[in-house]
C-alpha cells in the first residue's frame, strides 16, 4: 500500500509534536483500553532503539511467540510501523482501523497527532490479533511520549543516550535521560545501554526511587571475534560465537542489551531458549541502518541523523574501510546538529554531495554544502532526481565506498536509486565476467548527433578500455600537417591539394607524433607530441583539411595502421570512414546509432549553444537535412549494412538511456561469443 492510500494516518497537518498522554488515553479508552490486556517490552533511547526492537522481535518470533512490533518513524510507508511476526499490517486492516478511529479523532476537542492516532491503532490491532507480547518503541523521549500510556512493561529498555531533540527534551544529558527514564514504572525490570555516566546516574536514581531492578550489560565480557559488512561474531557472558546479522560495530553493543532483555523475559515466564537467541540475532534485518546494497564497490545507507549516530557510523567506517576513498550523499533535518555531524565526518569523507530530503523540516542542500565546506569537506549541492547516487556508484573504483547518510526521511527517496545501483554494479560484474581473458573490439558508427561519442565514452569507462574516435584522429593528423605546411589551408579552400604538397605530407608522416590518451573520466584526448589538441581540431577548416588529407593514399595507410594497433587489444573504434574496410571484419560487437533529424538537430543545437556558438535550431536542422537526408547525402555506413550489426535508434531516448541500451547490447553480444 502506498502512503497516499492511507491519507487519514499520514495527514501532514497532523504531523506535529504535542507532548502529553491525554489525547492517546482518550482514544484508547474509547477503544476499550486494549493496551491493558497486552504485555510489553518498552524501548526508549536516542540511538539504537529501533535495532534493539528489531533483534528482540526476531528472537521472540524464533521462540514461537506471536510478536507485535511498533516502531517509528516509517522509512517508506506507514504500514511498516505496525507488524506482527514481521508482516506489515495489511491495507484492509489499516483502512478498517482508519474508519473506526476517524469519528473518535474528529470529535476530539484537543486534536490528536498522527503519531498518537497510529499508536492507538497499533494497540487495538495487537489486542485484536491476540499478540503474546508487543515490542514497543518510544517515539520521542519517553515520559510524555504517546507510547507511555501503557502500565508497567515486562521490561523497560533504555538504549544509548545522546544530545538530540533538545528543544523538546531539555538542553543536556541529564534532562534527556530523565525524559527517557519516564518509561520505567514500579513493577517492571529495566535495562540500560550504559556508556554515559551522567545518564546512568539519572536512570539509577529513577530505578531506586521506584524499586526497579536495573541491569547494565557487562561489556568486559563482550568479545568481538569478527566484524564486517556482513555482520559480526561475538562472545558475551555464557554465549559463544553468536552471529549478529545487523552490520555495524555498534550493533554488537546493541545486541548485548537485547540479550539482557531476554534474561528478564525468561524470569517473567517467557520460554526463550538459546537456539532462539542465536537464530533471532543472526536473521535480524533492519532497513536504513548500515544497510549494505553492494559489497564491492561498497554502497551503504545509514540513518545516522545526529551526532551520536555519526559517531557509531564512523566506528564501522574505521573498522571496515581503512584507507579507502569515501564519497557521501547526505541529507539532514534543519533542527539537527548538522555542524557537529559534519565536524566528525570531515576526517573520513573525501567528497560530499548535499541533498535536501522531501520534508518541510529539511535543511536546504546549499546550506549543508556551505557548512560542509567550512569543515574543509569538498562538497556540492545535488538532487536525487538527477540520479546522483547512480552516477557516483557508476564511477566507484574497486573497493571505494559510497555512504548515503542522514535523516531516515531520506531513505524513501533514496531507495529506488540505491536499488538501481545494485543493477548498475551487477551489470559491471557481468561485464567483467564476459570480458575476462579475451580480446574484443566494438565498432560504433552513425550520423552526427545520434550519440556516438556519448555511448563510446560510457562503454569505454564501463569496460575500462580505450576508444578511438577516428574522425578526431584524422583531424589531428590534418592539424599537424597544417602547422608544418602553411600552404595547405589555402589549397584545401581552393578545392585541391597540389602534388607537391602531397609529397611533403608523405615525407612528414614519419614525424607525425599523434597519440591518443584517456583521463580518469574516460574522456579521449588527442595529442601531437605532448600538446593536447583536443579543442583545436573541432574547427570547420580543420574538418575540411582532414577530409582532403585523409584521402591521400599514404595518409590512409598511416591512419589504418593506427587503427590496427588499437585493435590488437580491447578497444572501441568509433565513426571512421575506414570502419567498414579495416575494423568491421574483426569487430566482436557492431552498433549503428541512428536518430531522427529533429532529435539530432536538438542535440547538436544544445551542444553548440553550450560552447557559445551563435546559431539557431532551424539552421542546424536545415544543415543536417541537407547533408544527410537530401539527394547528396553520404553513402550508408558499411557498419549499418552488416548483417550482425545492431541498430540502436536514440530518437526517443535521452543519452543516459542510450548508454544503458548500448551496454545491454554489448553484454548480450559478448556473452554469445
Amino acid at each position: 500500500m502506498t502512503e497516499a492510500k492511507a491519507g487519514f494516518f499520514t495527514d501532514e497537518k497532523r504531523r506535529i509534536t504535542k507532548p502529553g498522554l491525554s489525547r492517546t488515553r482518550r482514544l484508547l479508552k474509547l477503544l476499550g483500553d486494549p493496551q491493558k490486556e497486552l504485555k510489553f517490552v518498552h524501548v526508549a533511547g536516542t540511538n539504537g532503539k529501533g535495532s534493539c526492537c528489531c533483534m528482540l522481535s526476531f528472537i521472540l518470533r524464533s521462540a514461537g511467540l506471536k510478536v507485535g512490533t511498533y516502531t517509528s518513524p516509517a522509512v517508506v510507508q506507514v504500514r511498516e510501523r505496525i507488524k506482527i511476526n514481521g508482516r506489515e499490517i495489511p491495507e484492509r486492516d489499516l483502512k478498517r482501523l482508519e474508519k473506526r478511529l476517524e469519528p473518535l479523532v474528529t470529535s476530539a476537542k484537543d486534536a490528536p497527532t498522527a503519531f498518537e492516532i497510529e499508536t492507538a491503532a497499533a494497540m487495538f490491532y495487537f489486542h485484536e490479533k491476540k499478540c503474546d507480547v508487543v515490542v514497543l518503541e518510544a517515539g520521542m523521549g519517553g515520559k510524555n511520549d504517546a507510547t507511555n500510556v501503557i502500565g508497567a512493561p515486562v521490561a523497560a529498555v533504555i538504549m544509548n543516550i545522546g544530545l538530540d531533540h533538545v528543544a523538546e527534551l531539555g538542553p543536556d544529558i541529564r534532562h534527556i535521560a530523565e525524559a527517557k527514564a519516564g518509561i520505567i514504572k514500579r513493577g517492571t525490570r529495566a535495562v540500560f545501554y550504559g556508556g554515559n555516566e551522567e545518564a546512568e546516574e539519572v536512570i539509577k536514581g529513577v530505578c531506586r526511587a521506584k524499586r526497579v531492578p536495573l541491569t547494565v550489560p557487562d561489556r568486559q565480557t563482550l568479545k568481538i571475534k569478527k566484524a564486517g559488512i556482513d555482520g559480526s561474531v561475538i562472545d558475551y557472558a555464557e554465549f559463544k560465537n553468536l552471529k549478529v546479522g545487523l552490520a555495524g560495530i555498534h550493533q554488537t553493543e546493541n545486541a548485548v542489551c537485547v540479550i539482557e532483555t531476554v534474561r528478564i523475559l525468561r524470569k517473567a515466564g517467557f520460554k526463550i531458549d538459546d537456539a532462539a537467541v542465536r537464530k533471532g540475532l543472526k536473521d535480524a534485518k533492519w532497513p536504513a541502518r548500515f544497510e549494505v546494497f553492494s559489497k564491492n564497490p561498497v554502497v551503504v545507507y545509514d540513518g545516522a541523523h545526529n551526532v551520536n549516530g555519526v559517531e557509531n557510523l564512523l566506528k564501522s567506517v574505521d573498522a571496515f574501510f581503512v584507507g579507502r576513498k569515501i564519497t557521501a550523499v547526505m541529507g539532514v533535518m534543519a533542527d539537527k546538529d548538522h555542524a557537529g555531524m559534519l565536524g566528525l565526518l570531515s576526517r573520513r569523507i573525501d567528497r560530499l554531495y548535499a541533498v535536501c530530503p522531501d520534508n518541510p523540516r529539511s535543511l536546504p542542500a546549499e546550506k549543508l554544502k556551505e557548512e560542509a565546506a567550512r569543515f574543509g569537506i569538498k562538497a556540492e549541492a545535488a538532487n536525487l532526481e538527477d540520479n546522483i547516487i547512480e552516477k557516483i556508484a557508476g564511477e566507484l573504483k574497486h573497493k571505494e565506498v559510497l555512504l548515503v547518510i542522514g535523516s531516515l526521511y531520506l531513505y524513501k527517496e533514496a531507495l529506488p536509486h540505491l536499488i538501481n545501483t545494485q543493477k548498475i554494479i551487477k551489470t559491471e560484474k557481468k561485464m567483467e565476467n564476459v570480458t575476462a581473458d579475451r580480446i574484443f573490439n566494438i565498432a560504433i558508427d552513425g550520423p552526427s548527433g545520434a550519440g556516438k561519442s556519448t555511448v563510446a565514452k560510457w562503454l569505454a569507462k564501463k569496460l575500462k578500455i580505450g576508444y578511438l574516435d577516428t574522425g578526431a584522429m584524422y583531424r589531428t593528423v590534418a592539424l599537424f600537417m597544417d602547422r608544418k605546411l602553411p600552404q595547405l589551408a589555402g589549397e584545401v579552400e581552393a578545392g585541391a591539394i597540389t602534388p607537391e604538397t602531397e609529397k611533403m605530407i608523405d615525407n612528414l608522416l614519419s614525424e607525425c607524433d599523434v597519440r591518443v590518451e584517456y583521463d580518469e573520466n574516460s574522456v579521449q584526448h588527442m595529442l601531437i607530441g605532448d600538446e593536447d589538441v583536443s579543442e583545436k581540431i573541432r574547427t570547420p577548416l580543420i574538418s575540411m583539411e582532414a577530409s582532403k588529407v585523409s584521402a591521400i593514399a599514404s595518409v590512409r595507410v598511416f591512419l589504418v595502421d593506427m587503427q590496427r594497433k588499437i585493435g590488437e587489444k580491447n578497444s572501441i573504434v568509433m565513426d571512421g570512414r575506414d570502419i567498414g574496410t579495416h575494423v568491421l571484419p574483426n569487430a566482436t560487437v557492431k552498433i549503428y546509432l541512428t536518430a531522427s533529424a529533429e532529435e539530432r538537430a536538438r542535440r547538436r543545437f544544445l551542444e553548440l549553444k553550450e560552447k557559445g556558438t551563435e546559431t539557431d535550431y532551424e539552421t542546424v536542422l536545415r544543415e543536417i537535412i541537407e547533408r544527410d537526408y537530401g539527394d547528396s547525402h553520404r553513402a550508408v555506413s558499411p557498419l549499418r549494412q552488416a548483417e550482425d550489426a545492431v541498430v540502436l535508434d536514440t530518437t526517443d531516448l535521452d543519452l543516459e538511456h542510450s548508454q544503458l541500451a548500448a551496454e545491454k547490447i554489448v553484454l548480450e553480444k559478448l556473452a554469445q561469443k
